[in-house]
Parts: C-alpha cells; structure tokens; sequence
C-alpha cells in the first residue's frame, strides 16, 4: 500500500495553506514532506472548510459594502432592533433565565430524568 502522499495531493496542500495564511488564520508549522498520506488527505479537508468559509464571509462582506454604498438599508438580520422593539420572548443568549416583573429568581439546578441537569428557578419552575 502506498502511504506516501501524490505530487497533487502535495500541490493543493501547499494552496490551501497559503490561501489560509492570506486569511490570517494562525496555523502551526507543517513539515509537508513528513506528513504521511493520511496526514495530508486530513489537512486538506480541514483547510477546504476553512478557505471555504472565509471566502463565503468575504463575499457577504463585499455584498453588504456594495449595497451600503447604494444607499440601501442593511439587511435585517445584521442589525439588532432597539431594546424596545424586541419582541417580548427575545433574551440576550448569556441570559439564564428569562426577567420575572414579580421577583428575583432563585436558581438552582436539577438532573432530568435523561442525566442532563438544568437551571431552575425554585420560585416559578422557570428553567434555562
């Protein structure tokens, strides 16, 4: 079985590599030549992603410039409503628990039947 990796497979590494870098990921140092067949086959897929994604963020990026400049409004979901046009069920994501108007809650945590435990509030049976 062959466990070196092919001339290509080597090529497009190196590629990938250099578009990640572009993108100011931070990545280690590879010794490409050590790197054994399955090595390199595992590099790839992770960095495609990675380039992948970058180029999907720039591209929306340059998409929402190219539409600020033409004078449209932003696109809805990239813009935060004030405080007082959010909808009544909306909470920060770091927020626990949702505010009570009558009290302050008292958090305790409880294991579900499934083994999962979960924050309660001993007051109002509210949980996270």
């Amino acid at each position: 079985m062959n466990e070196q990796p092919s001339d290509r497979q080597l090529a497009y590494l190196r590629y990938l590599l250099a578009q990640a870098r572009r993108a100011d990921t931070c990545l280690p140092y590879l010794p490409i030549e050590a790197l054994h067949r399955d090595a390199v086959a595992a590099w790839i897929e992770y960095l495609d992603i990675l380039v992948q994604a970058h180029w999907n963020i720039q591209r929306d990026l340059a998409k929402l410039r190219e539409a600020q400049q033409a004078g449209d409004k932003a696109t809805p979901y990239l813009v935060t409503p004030a405080r007082d046009q959010l909808p009544p069920s909306y909470r920060p994501p770091w927020q626990e628990l949702p505010d009570a108007d009558d009290h302050e809650h008292l958090v305790g945590t409880v294991k579900r039947e499934d083994g999962v435990e979960e924050s309660v509030c001993v007051l109002c049976r509210v949980s996270a």
